[in-house]
């Protein structure tokens, strides 16, 4: 066993409670996915009045549901 692998054995064994992913380019999929898939922000307090199948949201898409 490498000295990176162990080191890296070990620091997830002893932060396994506060343990934060981070997402490398491997991943790139995945951000691609997550950034696409945030709302909110001031979208929600310009445009507070929303129709089902009628209101466009993120990139001219029908909003399908609202919710509260």
């Amino acid at each position: 066993m490498s000295l990176k692998v162990f080191r890296h054995k070990k620091l997830l064994e002893f932060n396994s409670d506060r343990l934060v992913y981070r997402i490398d380019r491997e991943e790139k999929d995945i951000y691609t996915k997550m950034k696409a898939n945030i709302a909110g922000g001031p979208s929600i307090i310009f445009n507070r009045y929303a129709k089902r199948n009628e209101t466009k949201i993120r990139g001219g898409r029908i909003c399908k549901k609202i919710i509260g």
